[in-house]
């Protein structure tokens, strides 16, 4: 069956775009959580998604990111080719400060506020009234 032939005046159904079409289809069926944002950003930037990101995760982010900021086709393959993704990934972490020293200080001090907060042990409530500040 030709599709140009049974939709006239449509463009876009090249023997290319059919198949990014079915890979797209392929891809994103059984992801509930990723189908509104997929229909929120423009063919152009999906494909670029598609081609380029095979963690399924990273694609989420580069549709959210495209979604939140607009970002246009060229801010997208740069963001994509600078692995934003990744570098956001090393970004995150639960410590406080960089260097062990300060993570240690800011331990020792979260520990002491622990202590001055009566909310935060009852048992120690009527002792908590002389802490020393």
């Amino acid at each position: 069956m030709d599709l140009r032939t049974e939709f006239p005046g449509i463009a876009g159904f090249s023997r290319r775009n059919v198949f990014y079409m079915r890979e797209f289809y392929l891809l994103y069926q059984d992801q509930p959580k990723v189908q509104p944002l997929v229909a929120q950003v423009a063919w152009t930037h999906n494909l670029i998604i598609l081609q380029r990101c095979k963690d399924p995760l990273e694609r989420e982010f580069y549709l959210r990111m495209t979604r939140k900021f607009g970002w246009s086709k060229n801010v997208l393959i740069h963001q994509i080719e600078n692995q934003s993704y990744e570098k956001s990934l090393l970004g995150q972490t639960n410590f406080e400060g960089n260097s062990r020293r300060s993570t240690r200080d800011n331990r020792a001090q979260r520990s002491c506020n622990q202590v001055k907060k009566p909310r935060n042990l009852p048992y120690f409530a009527p002792f908590a009234l002389f802490a020393v500040e």
